[in-house]
């Protein structure tokens, strides 16, 4: 019987541990938003302040109206795509996801996120395979206010 309390004890020892010493709960991230890019064969991102590439996409943000714009540069068979994150004031992460443009190499697109001012955003650009939602070839991530 003794063996048994020692063994009750330690088993609930080790629950109270888990939660009063951080071990509790971990705050889960938001949901990913994915968003195919609406059709805008004006956008180039050469002219947007912002402007990120990679061999496989072109991507830029526009503060008026929080729209990304992205331009698939790259025959492989993958979209273009942006991939995004959004934190508030605090530095928490609030928002993220990836805006594709599907219709194919050399076409644009363009996302409305419509965030928080105030917040912060950070952008790279990728190649993404749509179907699985997969990203490849990511370039280094742009900061920006928003």
């Amino acid at each position: 019987m003794t063996r048994l309390k020692i063994i009750i004890g330690l088993a609930v020892a080790a629950v109270l541990a888990s939660t009063t010493l951080g071990g509790g709960p971990a705050f889960a991230a938001p949901d990913m938003e994915y968003n195919v890019a609406g059709s805008d064969s004006t956008a180039l991102c050469a002219e947007i302040v912002g402007q990120v590439n990679v061999a496989a996409a072109c991507v830029s943000f526009l503060p008026d109206g929080d729209y990304f714009y992205v331009r698939d540069t790259l025959s492989d068979g993958r979209s273009g795509a942006v991939d995004w994150e959004n934190y508030n004031s605090a530095g928490s992460l609030v928002r993220q996801g990836v805006c594709a443009q599907t219709a194919g190499v050399t076409k644009a697109g363009y996302c409305n996120k419509n965030f928080t001012e105030g917040t912060q955003i950070r952008y790279r650009a990728c190649a993404m395979e749509w179907s699985t939602k997969d990203l490849f070839q990511c370039g280094g991530w742009y900061w920006r206010a928003v």
